[in-house]
């Protein structure tokens, strides 16, 4: 009887202890989970943050792109305004390359 009594004792501490120890991993498990979880929902906040800067910046582009193609006809007409080309006499070219050529050679003394 006396050795009933003290197994039932050990098996009520042995119990006991599992259930605490069991209580504790809980505990510990659920602190860890919920830090894991504020870690990840301040990260996906700030990429949520980080995404609507980017969009907002692709939006931009996408005006400044519309712009430039509504612009582009009036860019092109300016250009083509501004630089016309030339319409220089015939020969005048080769006339002011001869005389170029005739100066080098008597700058060289070739003549």
């Amino acid at each position: 009887m006396k050795y009933k009594m003290s197994f039932l004792k050990s098996i009520k501490f042995i119990t006991i202890t599992l259930c605490v120890a069991l209580v504790l991993f809980m505990i510990i498990t659920y602190t860890n989970t919920k830090a894991k979880l504020k870690a990840m929902e301040y990260e996906n906040a700030t990429l949520l943050h980080t995404l609507k800067k980017q969009n907002q910046a692709i939006e931009k582009l996408s005006l400044d792109i519309q712009t430039y193609k509504n612009q582009k006809p009036k860019i092109q007409e300016r250009i083509i305004t501004k630089y016309q080309p030339l319409q220089s006499p015939q020969g005048y070219c080769e006339e002011r390359l001869q005389n170029i050529q005739n100066h080098i050679k008597l700058w060289y003394g070739e003549r």
